[in-house]
């Protein structure tokens, strides 16, 4: 969520002609990008049921490898770089930008609408089982089998680290050593290979 914010407000920066604040968007948007890329891998873990892990994974790389394609396809709408008089007249970068930003708002309306509850990982950790339980039932769709309910609590019990259990956003980022250094390395490699072009 914190990661499409960014990016939205990022994207609306780039639709404006003026170089810093352009260049600024594209930073918020890097940034934002690289912040959803390292955890969309976590949101799919504990969201999707395992069953449907190996094709919701599948369809993940196809969708970033599709993007890829129409980012290249996008650039033919941009005039030449030596043709200068081309390149102030036309506006189709606009386009160009305004695709991500349709994006972004898609995911914006996705988070604040159809995931609704927080994960049963999250209720686990709290030691809400009730309440995990019932985010069992909407995700696995077991219809009250408790028996199966259980099960799937059990697994997602042994699956879960005791060790970060606790760990918030502020001690992910900020406070705690232990997690801060590798957080920070991984949203920042994520978004540099986003500022190259990937």
């Amino acid at each position: 969520m914190i990661g499409a914010i960014i990016c939205f407000c990022g994207a609306c920066l780039m639709q404006m002609l003026v170089y810093p604040i352009f260049t600024s968007g594209t930073v918020l948007v890097q940034f934002g990008t690289g912040t959803m890329d390292v955890s969309q891998a976590r949101l799919v873990e504990e969201y999707v049921p395992l069953t449907q892990l190996g094709p919701c994974l599948a369809f993940m790389t196809m969708v970033g490898q599709l993007s890829t394609l129409v980012g290249l396809i996008s650039a033919e709408w941009i005039p030449d770089d030596n043709d200068v008089v081309a390149l102030k007249e036309n506006e189709s970068w606009r386009l160009v930008q305004g695709l991500q930003l349709i994006v972004f708002v898609i995911i914006l309306i996705y988070l604040l609408t159809l995931v609704r509850y927080d994960s049963p990982k999250f209720y686990v950790t709290q030691k809400q089982d009730e309440q995990a339980k019932k985010v069992i039932r909407k995700i696995y769709k077991t219809d009250g089998a408790h028996g199966n309910e259980d099960q799937i609590l059990g697994e997602i019990k042994s699956l879960s680290s005791v060790d970060s259990n606790d760990v918030g956003i502020k001690d992910a980022f900020f406070t705690d050593e232990k997690y801060r250094r590798s957080s920070w390395i991984a949203i920042l490699l994520s978004a540099s290979v986003w500022l190259c072009g990937y």
